[in-house]
């Protein structure tokens, strides 16, 4: 599973360092961040998976950031709790959109 993780976040970093330069503009990049949001359940019977995918967005983030980042930008990542419960993801994603 871990395996699978860091495919998929190495596949995500790709595209962001892609497309980086091109978002400058765009809220969460400024010219020393890229924040990304995530809408995850920490807590409740589905616990497990949201802690578990943000440790490993976390350890990735972490990584890439000793590593210079990208382009020189760090990453940040804001996790919000959703307890998986649809109305509080769709809350949680429109508050990290907006950068609150």
């Amino acid at each position: 599973m871990k395996r699978a993780w860091r495919s998929a976040l190495s596949t995500l970093l790709c595209g962001i360092g892609m497309v980086a330069p091109a978002l400058a503009a765009d809220p969460g990049i400024t010219d020393t961040t890229i924040t990304l949001g995530m809408s995850a359940p920490f807590h409740g019977p589905n616990c497990a998976y949201g802690l578990e995918m943000k440790e490993a967005i976390s350890a990735c983030f972490e990584q890439v950031n000793a590593s210079g980042g990208v382009h020189g930008r760090s990453l940040k990542l804001v996790a919000l709790d959703d307890g998986h419960v649809p109305e509080r993801a769709a809350r949680a994603v429109r508050r990290t959109c907006a950068g609150r």
